[in-house]
């Protein structure tokens, strides 16, 4: 786009300009977006929309931008350049483009994690894949027209929304921890069983699951991890781990007790002597010499042998 066009989005010529001018400007950033990747130039209509930039309409197959989106540049573009890209990911999910994320895209389309719905939070619907992918396709390419405009309203809206999708991973790290991705396409899973037993408006994509072997048409036991039982496992696992490291402490303190050394020197012991087992050392393991053997016993020459096994 020339030079010329960008000065269009400065904020003393986007102030202003009334809703039709404004709607012009934002059609030429649609139709290059669209021409960048590859697909049909979607139609942009205005609507009273509280608390969201904007939505696509598949049906109508058109891109909606709110009318509080619209007072601001830098919101009025990512807003576009956000649902421009759920169309091109309709697309993709239509067979109209191809791309390698077509199947995830197609089971979070049908298995959407709406912020509004029971057990959905705002962590949910900013990093299920399709938001993610709008999200950083958006604020990559508003940061390449804020750099062609060098207008600082419209830096500050770039920062702003920035700043609101990073602390939305922050977020989910604190709440879910390692879990976050696991847990989103869980709930996405269950999502998605859901409507496809028997509410799916899209059979052929249905059809098309069932063929790549996820069987949409049924509730894929086989398949879903319910969010309670990641969370069951990730406890489970916590607490063998705990156990384990009592277990070792505790045949330490019973090393240290019959010889009558220090902890320390029980657990050097230990674990030359599985060295030796493991063929790396033949020696034997000896006290530690800062540690001091009771008053009964003059020296000590411990000799542990353990068994060979696979631990898991």
């Amino acid at each position: 786009m020339a030079d010329k066009f960008y000065n269009e989005l400065k904020n003393n010529a986007w102030v202003v300009k009334d809703d039709a001018a404004k709607l012009a400007v934002l059609t030429e950033i649609e139709k290059n977006a669209a021409k960048l990747c590859g697909r049909a130039t979607r139609g942009i209509a205005v609507e009273s929309c509280p608390g969201i930039l904007g939505y696509y309409h598949a049906g109508k197959n058109k891109l909606i931008i709110s009318k509080t989106a619209l007072e601001s540049a830098g919101s009025a573009i990512c807003a576009v350049l956000h649902e421009g890209r759920h169309a091109y990911q309709h697309d993709v999910i239509s067979k109209k483009q191809a791309n390698k994320n077509r199947l995830a895209w197609t089971k979070n389309w049908n298995g959407y994690l709406n912020p509004n719905a029971p057990g959905i939070s705002q962590i949910d619907y900013f990093l299920q894949p399709l938001e993610k992918d709008a999200w950083e396709y958006s604020i990559k390419n508003l940061k390449k027209i804020s750099a062609k405009v060098k207008d600082p309203y419209i830096k500050n809206d770039l920062t702003d929304i920035q700043l609101t999708a990073a602390a939305q991973s922050i977020k989910a790290h604190r709440l879910y921890g390692r879990n976050a991705a696991q847990i989103i396409q869980t709930k996405i899973d269950l999502a998605f069983s859901q409507k496809s037993g028997g509410q799916n408006s899209y059979p052929h994509v249905v059809e098309q699951l069932s063929k790549e072997g996820l069987h949409a048409d049924r509730a894929m036991p086989d398949y879903i991890t319910p969010v309670a039982q990641v969370e069951k496992a990730a406890a489970a696992k916590a607490k063998e781990a705990t156990a384990a490291e009592k277990e070792k402490a505790a045949k330490r303190a019973a090393i240290a007790q019959k010889y009558g050394f220090g902890e320390k020197a029980a657990a050097d012991a230990s674990k030359r002597a599985t060295q030796a087992n493991k063929g790396q050392s033949d020696k034997t393991a000896a006290p530690d010499k800062a540690a001091k053997p009771s008053k009964s016993v003059t020296t000590v020459k411990v000799s542990i042998k353990s068994n060979k096994g696979d631990q898991k």
